[in-house]
């Protein structure tokens, strides 16, 4: 049984295996979970008093000696539970720091599918916290899904609920290879789409909102360029209007 995940509550190699031990053998005492678990007695000791202390062990009334039982694992989903309300409440006093210090110029790189997927929750946020009502792509290959399997589905679902509120403007021109491609039909009715003309695809993806203009490449190792200048975002606002103009769809 493959308890790693539980890592990521913060408990350690031993905390896991005395959890896991209590829980195909109970109750237990010390020295029954050291021989079944293979941890030094001295060792167990100090890690059911951190079990304890989190809630996912309990003492068992003994007069002859100690015994110990695990708590239901669902204890495990109210940890979860709770760290996430913490770690959301600390990302609201981030988020605030970080809008209150206003936009600044900037280059940033985003490379390799964790960068992709960084440079989307970058995109959604922009989207979410109203900095950005206009959301422009040249260049689309229906590709994206390739690389990040989660933030550009969610982006667009955020998509078609903004501009069924009127709130985003959202447009895409797709190389005309995309065409056929599953993931833009499945958004067709979210935004605006037009395709380019046969033989005009582009090599590279742009990707414009009112915070900044990215550029991207989706090959083996995806990379992305995004600036936030604002003369260079009006420069290329006014572009694409020309080009959707003279996009026939």
């Amino acid at each position: 049984m493959d308890l790693g995940a539980l890592r990521e509550i913060g408990l350690n190699e031993a905390e896991i295996r005395v959890y896991a031990t209590l829980i195909r053998h109970r109750p237990l005492s010390a020295r029954e979970i050291a021989e079944k678990s293979g941890l030094y007695r001295p060792y167990v000791y100090d890690t059911l008093a951190k079990l304890v202390k989190k809630g996912l062990v309990t003492r068992v009334k003994d007069p002859a000696v100690h015994r110990y039982l695990a708590v239901h694992p669902d204890r495990i989903v109210t940890i979860i539970e709770e760290r996430r309300r913490r770690v959301l409440d600390a990302v609201d006093r981030l988020r605030d720091s970080y809008l209150a210090m206003g936009a600044e110029d900037s280059v940033r790189i985003f490379e390799g599918s964790e960068g992709l997927t960084s440079f989307y929750e970058e995109l959604y946020a922009s989207i979410r916290d109203g900095r950005s009502r206009r959301l422009y792509v040249m260049g689309g290959t229906g590709e994206a899904t390739r690389h990040v399997e989660y933030y550009f589905p969610k982006l667009l679902r955020r998509g078609r609920e903004e501009r069924l509120h009127r709130r985003v403007d959202i447009r895409m021109i797709y190389n005309a290879s995309a065409r056929a491609s599953e993931m833009v039909q499945s958004h067709a009715d979210a935004v605006a789409l037009k395709f380019a003309p046969p033989g005009c695809d582009a090599a590279a993806t742009t990707i414009l909102t009112d915070t900044m203009l990215a550029l991207m490449v989706l090959k083996e190792r995806p990379f992305v360029i995004a600036i936030a200048n604002p003369h260079i975002i009006n420069t290329y606002m006014t572009l694409f209007s020309q080009v959707w103009e003279g996009t026939a769809g």
